[in-house]
């Protein structure tokens, strides 16, 4: 896995920013071993607000991004959860869309952002709790 990331607890809400690359072909198991790492903060903390940055270029291929919104089912997510997806690059932001849908579909609430601002109103965050910064 060449993409880094970082967990921030936050008030009421945990923050999630992920830069570099996915492994061609591995992004979802990839993307799941996050995921896993954010169910068990959510489970201890009780905490079920979740803003996520992407800072990734590049279009998600179509089964990856399938295999990634079935994520939440496999990885134990809480039907609690409500996620802020934000994707700084406008072509990863595109091939989310497909992503919501199917989470949202399975009746998770996910949506995805291209602004970390938008994202944060959607998820009623106070706007004293000024974003990270990368």
């Amino acid at each position: 896995m060449t993409v880094e990331y970082r967990i921030e607890r936050k008030h009421g809400h945990v923050r999630l920013y992920v830069s570099g690359e996915w492994t061609r072909g591995q992004e979802a198991n990839e993307a799941k071993k996050i995921w896993e790492e954010l169910v068990e903060l959510s489970r201890q903390t009780g905490i079920y607000r979740l803003i996520a940055v992407f800072d990734i270029p590049g279009c998600l291929p179509t089964m990856e991004a399938f295999e990634i919104a079935n994520a939440p089912v496999s990885s134990g997510w809480d039907h609690r959860w409500k996620v802020a997806l934000v994707y700084t690059y406008p072509e990863r932001f595109e091939s989310n869309l497909f992503s919501e849908t199917v989470a949202v579909n399975r009746g998770y609430n996910i949506k995805v952002f291209r602004d970390e601002l938008d994202a944060r109103a959607w998820l009623g965050l106070e706007s004293t709790d000024q974003p990270s910064a990368k």
